[in-house]
Order: structure tokens, then sequence, then C-alpha cells
């Protein structure tokens, strides 16, 4: 992320968002489905404090962006995972 000369602060967001969305799944990523950022997004549009239809698919691009480096062959984390 930094090669690519994105900010810390988008950095950190980042990876904040999917250590809780791991933290909310419970498993690892190489078993995320689709219905589970769905149901992610789900829960936190409920609640005392919703989430802002932005936030969630801001949120839904950072899993998803997450997903595509881990899937990049050229990271070599599909053979290891």
């Amino acid at each position: 992320m930094a090669s690519r000369g994105l900010k810390r602060t988008t950095i950190e967001s980042g990876l904040w968002l999917v250590r809780r969305f791991a933290v909310y799944t419970n498993d690892y990523p190489w078993h995320w489905q689709p219905e589970d950022v769905d149901e992610f997004c789900a829960w936190l549009s409920s609640g005392k404090q919703p989430r802002a239809v932005s936030t969630l698919r801001g949120y839904q691009v950072q899993v998803s962006l997450f997903c595509e480096y881990v899937c990049d062959p050229r990271y070599g984390w599909v053979a290891i995972c």
C-alpha cells in the first residue's frame, strides 16, 4: 500500500476495517464469502448508530481491495493459504 503512494491514515483505516471484519466473521480470509460482507454491512447499518450507506460502500470497497491483494498471484498468498 505504501509503495502505491497511499497515506499512512488510509493504510491504517484499511487495516482496521479488515481486522474488524475478520473478528466479525471469526474466520480466515480464504473462507470469506460475499454473504459475509452483506451480513457485516447489514449489522453495521442497524442498531443505535447505523452507518451511512456511503460509509458501508467504502467498507465494501476496502474488503474487496484486500481480497484482490490476497488473491493476486504476484504475491503468492494463494499458494500459502
